[in-house]
């Protein structure tokens, strides 16, 4: 099928390709310390148009892109929302359009899609350094009585963007413990949203690593050569869709989770995993599926 240029998205047009982070001040520090762990806020266009800003690791891969979506999408819902609420994930797509840099800022996002009964739905898109679309999420919510996200104004001070450090890689703060392919996990307290549990992005981090985990252990099991052999395998499989659906609230700090994998296919190029969390009275908590391609 031949390559076909496409329209840039309404979203992607209002970024605007002459917002520099380097000009930025951010208007809102993080009221998440999810935001604060991802050096992901919320900044102006202008002095008008709340956009988003982004610090990718050193390494980043495809759920490092889940923190940034879901506050881009959050800036299109905030239209959406009445006076005294704000809102809770349900779930969240990200399809990753090109690869992020190591150490770029990227920029995001939202527009709101649809409001009513049944939940909020928007849009969000990320867009790297050179103006390149690297990534488009779609989420749906729903509006809750109370403060929470993005809904309000910050009491805290604004910043320039060049003091927001580069965050380091999140995996420190999900320590999977593997036991035979089963995992176990106490995410750390620096994950959580607004709201004390779990942030929606970061839950996406944690259903990737479980799944890199296993496929690399497949890959290993396949070619007999030890353990060396799922380091390359890890670094050819990437994640380029997770969509993750979020069933109760994620505890922090306590107690043990549970994180099952099934591979539902793996093929020569692409694989697909699906991944459950579990709370200790077997409770579903969240669900992913993710896409690996090889290159």
């Amino acid at each position: 099928m031949p390559f076909r240029q496409m329209l840039p998205s309404p979203a992607l047009q209002a970024i605007g390709r002459d917002f520099l982070a380097d000009d930025a001040t951010v208007v809102r520090s993080p009221r998440q310390p999810g935001d604060l762990t991802g050096g992901t806020r919320v900044t102006t266009i202008h002095g008008e148009h709340l956009a988003v800003l982004a610090r990718m690791p050193q390494d980043p891969v495809a759920s490092h892109l889940g923190v940034a979506a879901d506050i881009s999408v959050a800036q299109g819902i905030r239209e959406g929302l009445g006076k005294g609420e704000s809102m809770l994930t349900l779930s969240l797509r990200v399809e990753q359009l090109s690869a992020p840099r190591s150490g770029e800022t990227l920029r995001g996002a939202g527009q709101l899609l649809s409001a009513g009964p049944t939940g909020i739905v928007a849009r969000g898109v990320l867009v790297g350094e050179d103006g390149r679309a690297v990534a488009e999420s779609l989420g749906r919510f729903m509006a809750v009585d109370g403060p929470g996200g993005y809904a309000g104004p910050s009491s805290e001070s604004t910043q320039q963007w060049g003091e927001v450090a580069v965050p380091q890689d999140w995996a420190r703060l999900l320590p999977l413990q593997d036991d035979d392919g089963r995992f176990t996990v106490v995410p750390d307290a620096d994950t959580a949203n607004s709201a004390g549990i779990m942030h929606g992005g970061i839950q996406m981090r944690l259903h990737e690593l479980a799944g890199s985990r296993v496929l690399a252990a497949r890959a290993q099991e396949a070619d007999g050569s030890g353990p060396s052999a799922s380091e390359p395998e890890q670094r050819q499989r990437r994640a380029v869709s997770i969509e993750t659906t979020y069933h109760r609230p994620v505890p922090v700090g306590g107690p043990s989770l549970s994180v099952e994998v099934e591979v539902l296919k793996e093929g020569r190029r692409i694989a697909i995993t699906q991944s459950q969390v579990r709370d200790p009275q077997g409770r579903l908590l969240g669900s992913s599926e993710i896409v690996w391609a090889r290159g």
